[in-house]
Order: C-alpha cells, then structure tokens, then sequence
C-alpha cells in the first residue's frame, strides 16, 4: 500500500493541509516517525528480504524472535497477548495497551522455513540449559528482527518518499519548524542503524558457521518462578541504573561514525522458571561498557528494578499476559504505557537519577509471580 498523496505523516490519516500544517509549533519526533514508517512497511508487506543465508533461494517465512509454542502460548489467553502500541489520533503520539493474537506478534521474515528449522533446533527442540550456543542463539534472533526491520524500513523510506514522491519537501520545507530538515536527518540515521545492525548480523552469522559460541558475554538470571511477559530485543543503553552516563564521552551524532556499544536481552517463562539473558559482543568496548552498567547491581533484587523500567522503556519486541495486565490497577496500567512511551520528563528523569530511582515511582512490577 503506498502512501497517498497529501498524507499527513503524523499518521492521523488526514490531509496535510488540514492536519500538521495547522500545528506550526509542532515538531514529529524521530522515534514516533520510525514507529510509524516501520510498522506501516511490514503491515502491508511492501518489501521481502531474501534469506540471510548465502547461495539460498528458497521463500521466506514468519519467524518468531519470542518462540510462539514454547513462550507465547505460554502467555497468551484465549490466543491472545498484550503490546504497547504507538498511535496518532490527533497528531500526536499516543502508547495504549492492546491485545494482538500470538501468532502475529515478534515477527520477522528473513529466514527459509529449512535454516529456520536448522539454525534454532537447539533451543527450540531442547530444554534450555543455558549453553552458549543457546545464548547466542536467543541473541541472533534479536539481532535478525532487527535487521529485517532495518532493511524494511531503508527501502520503505526510499521507495515511497524519495523515489517516487518527495513528499517531503513538498510539504515541509520551510514549514513546521523545519521538519523536513528533520526527516533528512532520520534517513540518515536510519541508515547509521542498518549499517550498525548488519555489522553486527555478519559477526554472528560468521560465529553460527564456524561454530564459535565464544564472539558474546553473557549476564544470565534465573528467578524460580514464571513471570507474566516476556521479550527478546536489541537494545542500547548509556544510562547507569543510579543515574548518569556509563560513557560520558559518548554522544549521538547523526551521519557520524559512532560506534554504541549493544545488547540483547531476552526474557521469558519456561516450565516454572523464568530466565533473562543479556548478551554482548566480547570486545573490550562493550565489555568495558555493560560491565560498568551491571558492577552497579549487586542483586537479582536490584536487576529486577531496574529492567522493570529499561525494558518496557527502549525495547520493542515486549509482549504481556492478559493474566498479569488484567491483574494491574488503571493507575498501573497508565504508568506502563507512560514508561513504555518513553515521555520526555521520564527520560530527562531516569538519564539524571537512574532507572532504580523511577522505579520506585512507578506503580507496577512485571517481575511478580504469575500463576497460569
């Protein structure tokens, strides 16, 4: 589906003439933009990557970064499962608890149905053990949603705006407060992300082919009883638990050779426990980087906390129970999705005093006993 022409791209779904073009003071910012752009390519399947393995012409299918008979039937009620979804009825963001059916939820299309069956059989047809070719396994399905969705987005961008349209200086040149301007810097930022997500897609296939496991670091936590979620995401953090910047010197720069240091983390139930598995490159930057982010919790107790407010915070393949959300109060309710949301008095908060500070602030705890 193309976008039609005179779209407003806040994604409200009016013309632009009688939507943003009203709002002068109104700047669309880059994460709500990427959210839109994303989620509008993969719902109308507008691009197919091929399999990322070499030589390989056989069609892709729809993966799951979270196993959908191992962990999302596990979550899900009457087929169903919660996610924080992003819309714009006014032009303006908005994050609202919605539920979504399990099987089409965390996916991603980069894999034939045989190197699907091949590459995850160890974690997929085995118990979890916690070996390091499970580890990385459960990382690299991270690190394949996100460069599908990277691909997804690049060509998105290119093909519909800039190839076909330019839409976007014509409507916005000079207007609203210079968005155009700042859609030029979100193109070429998307493509700083592709870049940094293929370089690191390359490092694991290399590992997967040649079987050397010992490429990751892993932090791993066991908690004896299920939770009511579950996640498995890319992500990247500069902010201790108690506040501050673990890497000062570290800055975003967009267009700029930048490296930041990334990792994954998976969480999920399984038979009666709950397992959480953050994975980075063994290099000394990264090494160096979440080795200072995790030397300030000295507890299980004190992860919990703080990946209570990390994790629904910056990443995005997160899905809930209906067990565990229908359990939590309006109030609780509001406050996961103002977290989820990432508000901007939240960020400036949790960059300043740390993720355990809010945590304390916030009304809900997804690391609570579910009992299916």
């Amino acid at each position: 589906m193309k976008l039609r022409v005179g779209e407003c791209l806040c994604g409200s779904g009016e013309d632009y003439e009688r939507c943003c073009k009203l709002k002068p003071r109104y700047t669309f910012d880059y994460h709500t933009y990427n959210q839109f752009i994303g989620k509008r390519a993969r719902q109308y399947d507008q691009f197919k990557m091929p399999c990322v393995f070499s030589n390989c012409s056989e069609p892709v299918i729809k993966s799951h970064t979270i196993q959908n008979n191992g962990i999302l039937d596990r979550l899900a009620v009457d087929g169903h499962v919660y996610e924080t979804d992003g819309t714009a009825p006014d032009g303006y963001p908005k994050i609202e608890l919605k539920k979504i059916g399990r099987n089409e939820t965390s996916l991603f299309r980069c894999l034939c149905n045989r190197h699907d069956a091949e590459l995850f059989a160890p974690i997929e047809k085995q118990p979890y053990i916690g070996s390091d070719e499970q580890n990385l396994l459960y990382s690299f399905r991270s690190i394949l949603f996100s460069l599908w969705k990277a691909t997804e987005n690049r060509n998105y961008w290119k093909t519909e705006y800039f190839d076909k349209y330019n839409i976007f200086h014509d409507f916005f040149e000079g207007r609203a407060g210079g968005m155009y301007e700042q859609f030029i810097l979100s193109n070429i930022a998307m493509q700083d992300d592709y870049a940094r997500i293929r370089m690191l897609h390359d490092k694991y296939m290399r590992a997967v082919e040649e079987r050397d496991f010992s490429i990751l670091t892993h932090r791993c936590f066991e908690l004896d009883y299920e939770i009511g979620f579950a996640c498995c995401s890319l992500l990247y953090t500069n902010t201790l638990p108690n506040g501050g910047a673990i890497d000062p010197n570290l800055v975003a720069e967009v267009g700029k050779e930048n490296y930041y240091p990334q990792m994954t983390v998976a969480c999920f139930p399984n038979d009666g426990k709950t397992h959480i598995i953050c994975s980075w490159l063994n290099e000394d930057i990264d090494n160096a980087h979440y080795g200072k982010f995790f030397a300030q919790m000295r507890t299980t107790k004190e992860v919990l906390d703080v990946f209570n407010i990390m994790l629904p915070t910056i990443t995005e393949e997160i899905y809930y129970s209906p067990v565990l959300i229908d359990s939590l109060t309006p109030k609780a309710k509001a406050e996961l999705c103002r977290v989820a949301g990432a508000e901007p008095m939240l960020v400036g908060q949790y960059i300043n005093t740390g993720y355990q500070w809010l945590n304390k602030k916030c009304g809900f705890d997804l690391f609570r006993m579910v009992r299916y």
